[in-house]
């Protein structure tokens, strides 16, 4: 069998890094084509810097994923905050209830990614060691 850089990819952060990527390419496609958008509570980003601006985090992210860049490690523990931060930037803070909702998730993911990323083997796909 031939041994690859895909089959030293994690299953959690492979499917993480398509999915950036592709939600990238939707972002950068949104201009053009504004249904493709992703959104939150469907809510759309409306400014085309921030859609380019996500569009390129989210698909360098899913790339510096693939390459087993250190840097892809902070990025992806903050993800939804950052993503909730530009889109709070382009519709201003939602209420209350849906803030709280928001909180949890991103607590939960940073919770769930940040065991992953240092407590299993994920940990040694980013040292660069081939136990991953």
């Amino acid at each position: 069998m031939k041994f690859s850089k895909l089959d030293s990819i994690p299953l959690v952060l492979k499917i993480a890094s398509f999915a950036l990527v592709g939600i990238g390419v939707l972002q950068l496609l949104s201009l053009f084509f504004p249904s493709l958008g992703p959104g939150i509570e469907g809510k759309e980003l409306t400014s085309p810097i921030l859609i380019v601006c996500m569009g390129i985090f989210h698909t360098l992210l899913g790339l510096a994923i693939l390459t087993s860049n250190k840097l892809a490690v902070p990025a992806i523990i903050a993800l939804p905050a950052i993503q909730y931060g530009v889109f709070y930037l382009n519709h201003g803070l939602p209420e209350t209830e849906a803030l709280k909702l928001h909180a949890i998730f991103t607590g939960g993911w940073v919770l769930f990614f940040g065991c992953y990323l240092f407590f299993t083997k994920a940990k040694y796909y980013f040292r660069g060691q081939p136990n991953a």
